[in-house]
């Protein structure tokens, strides 16, 4: 029997790891045994969840420390399980900070590591791949530029294909999508808000998206507000209490939980955190507008050692601003509806962006990560390179 130990650490990473434990188990041809940390959408789907990973999303440096002592135990609690367990392989999906400490570990004691989503090391300083080295032996890259650098390095990597292009829903029309959403008429403009799935990022993007809201209704008094939260327990920070105020003057305004996908596809605008969401809605071919806030000091951490222009994987990708991203001061009630009406308004500026997400998946490739990813692991499992 193969054993492998998988960790995620948040919901995005989950989301594209469940599919690769899936190939995993399709392709590995003897019986494998998969432990990981993890959360309630891969749990399922592995043989053994050591901690549960559900609350763990952080985002920067100072948000990070208020949650140092949980991961801290963590980590202990994983040290532990790879001294006692005979593991065959350790599979880290993102959650870089914590990860790459474990893979440290790993390697230390004999045990095969494998990175499935490359760390941004074109955002930082490339003496990180360096680093990386003592950390991982592998890393299936998930954009298609990154490969380069890493080969400077000669780095063992592989372009697998972008996840999100196996896991986006297909051939699927709005008036299906609408269907799930009753409150939505015809003749309704419907603007819809990803604040992201970190308490951090709610934090400091969700009362200024109600104060756009407000700006909005004035302005669209038939529009349908949506906003997409991560799971339930979401509802119970104290931010998300302004939305009461707003139900109040009767602003039509609806929460939904874990419908991302069908959110984004209900919608003639979105209003996206600069993550994962943001490509997801540019692979999903509505116009959006990208923003993102954080703590003073890890934006002044991210601005003095970042080399990247931008903020959003859309903008990254292409390389150049193909939707608006509005970041720390620049992210406000005033300017995100602003830009909201310009989407809604000019109709070249939406037809512009979807010509862009047309070109930007194309870049990415018709890969199917989790079967590429899985074929790599199989290899390596066999004792042969990938």
């Amino acid at each position: 029997m193969k054993r492998i130990l998988i960790l995620t650490g948040e919901k995005s990473g989950e989301i594209i790891a469940k599919p690769l434990v899936l190939e995993i188990k399709n392709q590995v041809k003897e019986s494998v045994h998969i432990a990981g940390m993890t959360g309630d959408i891969l749990s399922p789907h592995i043989d053994e969840t050591i901690i549960n990973s559900s609350n763990f999303g952080v985002i920067g440096f100072v948000e990070a420390l208020s949650k140092y002592r949980v991961l801290k135990k963590a980590q202990n609690n994983i040290f532990r399980k790879l001294k006692s367990s005979n593991f065959d392989l350790v599979i880290l999906v993102d959650y870089i900070g914590f990860n790459l400490t474990i893979g440290k570990f790993a390697k230390k004691i004999g045990v095969p590591v494998i990175l499935y989503v490359g760390p941004q090391v074109w955002a930082w300083k490339k003496n990180r791949i360096k680093k990386l080295k003592r950390c991982v032996d592998f890393i299936g890259l998930i954009l298609p530029f990154e490969k380069k650098l890493y080969e400077e390095e000669s780095f063992r990597t592989s372009y697998v294909g972008n996840p999100l292009i196996e896991l986006l829903p297909r051939n699927i029309s709005k008036n299906e999508i609408v269907e799930k959403f009753p409150f939505i008429k015809k003749g309704n403009i419907v603007i819809s808000f990803l604040p992201g799935s970190r308490d951090s990022e709610i934090k400091h993007h969700f009362l200024i998206i109600c104060e756009a809201i407000v700006k909005l209704y004035s302005q669209y008094p038939n529009a349908k507000f949506i906003i997409s939260l991560a799971k339930k327990s979401d509802i119970s920070l104290p931010e998300i209490k302004k939305i009461d105020s707003l139900k109040k003057d009767r602003i039509p305004i609806y929460i939904r939980f874990g419908m991302t996908y069908d959110v984004i596809l209900s919608s003639d605008v979105v209003g996206t955190a600069s993550g994962t969401a943001s490509l997801e809605t540019a692979l999903l071919k509505v116009p959006c507008v990208i923003f993102y806030k954080s703590s003073f000091t890890s934006y002044l951490i991210f601005k003095v050692f970042s080399l990247i222009k931008y903020i959003g994987l859309p903008n990254i990708i292409m390389e150049k601003e193909i939707v608006t991203e509005l970041i720390q001061n620049n992210f406000n009630s005033k300017k995100l509806s602003r830009e909201i009406i310009k989407i809604i308004e000019i109709k070249d500026v939406a037809k512009n962006q979807i010509t862009n997400f047309n070109k930007l998946e194309k870049k990415l490739g018709t890969n199917n990560a989790s079967k590429t990813m899985a074929s790599i692991i199989t290899s390596i499992l066999s004792n042969s390179s990938p």
